[in-house]
């Protein structure tokens, strides 16, 4: 159970960081 939750921690802080790459490329675009 814990390690489910550690996973799903790291995969959102992942998930934020390419989210947030993607948002830097856009505003650079405009």
């Amino acid at each position: 159970m814990m390690k489910m939750f550690l996973n799903a921690i790291i995969y959102g802080m992942i998930y934020a960081v390419k989210l947030y790459e993607n948002m830097d490329k856009g505003v650079i675009a405009l």
